[in-house]
């Protein structure tokens, strides 16, 4: 099995975070995990650009299973994408996967009026990185989760890099409580993004 060496440097910086017993997941895979594990039946993600994220959780939906002979297909009744811009990838994805997907063009902010309140089972925020816009995306999607759903978020760096990733720890810190939140280093090995995760 393929291995990457863990990163001193970042070892120390996690330091007295929650961090799950797996090291080195992409995101599209620690959301699977998650999916498996907790069977959320409807599913937003914000800020999906192309899809990239989406198109690997939704080919592994149970209704792909006769298709591709999956041993563990994931369930849930729907998967909502949405994003600022009307990425051709997106709408395609939107007509292949027809009654378990719908893109949504519009902004966070005037996208998230669409859906009642506890009406998600899990939210994973992934667009605008700023401070200010990565706070809000946690602030008005958060309402939006049932209890005992989930709120996952990207693009959370430890080291320093560009100043908006460092933006989207203090996001983190503040809606959802200081550290109070699990961390999973992604599949690099300077540990340079992260993926969080809280349950509501």
């Amino acid at each position: 099995m393929w291995e990457i060496k863990r990163n001193p440097k970042f070892d120390e910086l996690i330091k007295g975070y929650k961090m799950f017993p797996i090291s080195y997941l992409m995101r599209w895979d620690l959301l699977m995990l998650l999916i498996r594990q907790y069977r959320p039946k409807k599913i937003a993600e914000v800020g999906v650009y192309e899809g990239a994220t989406a198109a690997r959780i939704l080919r592994e939906h149970k209704s792909c299973f006769g298709k591709r002979g999956l041993a563990m297909p994931i369930d849930f009744e729907h998967y909502y994408m949405i994003d600022h811009a009307p990425h051709k990838s997106c709408k395609e994805l939107e007509k292949q996967y027809k009654g378990i997907c719908t893109f949504i063009v519009d902004k966070s902010v005037r996208a998230v009026k669409r859906f009642e309140n506890k009406s998600l089972d899990l939210v994973f925020v992934d667009a605008t990185h700023w401070y200010k816009d990565a706070k809000e995306d946690l602030e008005i999607w958060l309402p939006k989760i049932k209890k005992g759903g989930w709120i996952v978020g990207h693009d959370f760096y430890l080291a320093g890099c560009d100043p908006w990733h460092e933006d989207v720890k203090r996001a983190a810190n503040e809606v959802l409580g200081y550290r109070d939140y699990y961390l999973f280093p992604d599949l690099e090995p300077w540990g340079r993004s992260c993926t969080f995760m809280k349950r509501v």
